[in-house]
This record gives C-alpha cells, structure tokens and sequence, in this order.
C-alpha cells in the first residue's frame, strides 16, 4: 500500500482533508480539478437575503459547497450595498440567525458555518443546521419531510447548480412542502484538464509502488467527463485503475452510464469516511 497513488478528482483546497487524511495511511493523494465553477444570480439571491421575512422563506436547503460559496458572495454583496441602511441589513441577517438550513454532508455543513462566521459582525449571530448526517439529495429531501414545519405561508428557498439532480425538489414537492428553487452558480469543464491530468500523473509514476492506482470521483458530472481521459492517460502508462466514489449517487452514475465498476464507495460524504472505506478494501484485498 505504500507509495499508492490517489487521483482525486476535485479542486484542491488549502490543507486538504481528503489528501492528509489519506497520507496518514499510505498513500500519495494528489487533487485533480476537473471543472470550475461561475456564480449566477448573485442579485437576485441577494435581495431575497434582504427581504426574506417579508417573502415567507422559513428555510434553506444547501445541497453542495459551491452553493455556499455563492451564498457567501451575495451575503458580502447585501453587506457592501450603500442602497438600505444599516439597520436594515442588520434585520436582515439576524433573521437568518433564526431559520434552520438544511444540508448534505459535513463539508457543506462547515461551509454554512464559516459563512456565519464571516458575517457574525453584520448580525449573523448564530446558524441554524439540520440534516448534516444525510448522505445524499434523497437522504436530505425525506429528512426534511419529517423535521420541517412551515407556517402557513411559509416556503424554503433552495440553492442549485445547472448540474443539480431533481431529487430533492421532487420529493419537496411530492410532500407538499412549499419551495423556490434558485440557480445560483454554473459548473463548467475545464479547458486544461488534460494538461492537468498529465501535470499529476507524471510524477507519481516515479515513486509509485504499484501499478493499481484510486482514482475517486465526488459528482456524476465530473466523472462523466473525467473517466475517459483519466483511463486512457493511466493505461497508456500502464496503469490500472481501481475507482472510488464519495456516496452512491456518483457510483450508480458510474456503473449505469460508463459501465464500470465501481470498487469502494464512502459510507458517507466526507474525508474521513472516504479515507477509511480504500484503506479497509486495501486491507482485505492486498493484505
């Protein structure tokens, strides 16, 4: 197991989890960024920051990091306009401070908080989490069927991507729960990912112990672009793949639609869960 690589393919972050989490166990992880994301409707999510009491919004569901980064930015939007005053912005984000967001996954749970963080000085004075435990869309939509109590003419306001999956509103709507759905960032492939691609690869070639690499996808859009050119680079360097995934939703993608196997997949979305699930498959299969 030592010296094996971890093609992990996601935008590398500062003192990355899923990277030193993996090196405590062996292996050399290296992040690959498969797409880059473009905030959207940065106006129309920051005015109903400012007027959510007044719109019935009782609620957020937050399905992934890049939808808090967009919140973060129209948060820092609401807070820089010289359009209302003080006060005003003030009310409006100690009204955040009393409803609950609804998210998937540690990663966006932590993400919500350091928005709070940020803002606690404008009157973000506390946050609200719910659901954190869930998995996936599907975890998080049937959680919120059963924690949610809106009052009459209440909704929740619902952050997307363009890739986003039906799950959640479905089962939102299914349920009677009032929702607004709002896009509020793009993901887009990028341009150089096989440069990229390359530009990893090649060193670890040098110092890898063996010729099975991981390579570990966290969304069906990134693996659907990703896993051709990523196969086709690593057989050309003789090397075999064994894929992993950060939840189920990725993996059936996989198997269904690239007809692939798809050997570990983590018991839940984040580095902890991620980093154990390879490491035990090692364990019973390499000894």
């Amino acid at each position: 197991m030592s010296s094996c690589p971890v093609l992990l393919f996601k935008e590398p972050s500062p003192e990355d989890t899923y990277e030193s989490l993996l090196k405590l166990r062996g292996y050399e992880p290296k992040c690959v960024p498969v797409i880059h994301t473009i905030h959207a409707n940065l106006d129309a999510l920051a005015d109903h920051i400012v007027n959510a009491r007044d719109r019935g919004i009782e609620g957020a569901v937050i399905t992934s990091k890049r939808s808090c980064d967009s919140l973060s930015e129209a948060f820092a939007l609401v807070c820089s306009k010289s359009t209302s005053s003080l006060a005003a912005r003030s009310a409006a984000l100690e009204f955040w401070s009393t409803i609950p967001f609804y998210v998937v996954g540690e990663a966006t749970a932590s993400a919500v908080r350091d928005i709070q963080q940020r803002f606690q000085s404008h009157g973000f004075s506390t946050i609200h989490i719910l659901g954190e435990a869930s998995g996936t869309g599907e975890q998080l939509g049937r959680f919120i069927t059963t924690h949610c109590k809106l009052g009459e003419h209440g909704k929740l306001l619902y952050l997307t991507g363009n890739k986003n999956r039906d799950t959640v509103a479905s089962i939102l709507s299914e349920n009677y729960i009032p929702f607004q759905a709002l896009r509020v960032y793009e993901t887009q492939q990028r341009p150089d990912f096989e440069s990229l691609l390359e530009a990893a690869i090649y060193p670890l070639l040098h110092d890898a112990t063996t010729d099975s690499w991981w390579t570990v996808y966290f969304a069906p859009s990134t693996a659907s672009f990703a896993i051709p050119a990523a196969e086709k680079l690593l057989k050309s360097c003789q090397v075999s793949t064994r894929i992993a995934t950060i939840g189920p939703v990725t993996t059936a993608s996989i198997e269904e639609h690239l007809n692939l196997p798809v050997l570990v997949t983590a018991s839940k979305p984040d580095a902890q869960s991620l980093a154990e699930a390879i490491s035990e498959h090692d364990r019973q299969h390499l000894g």
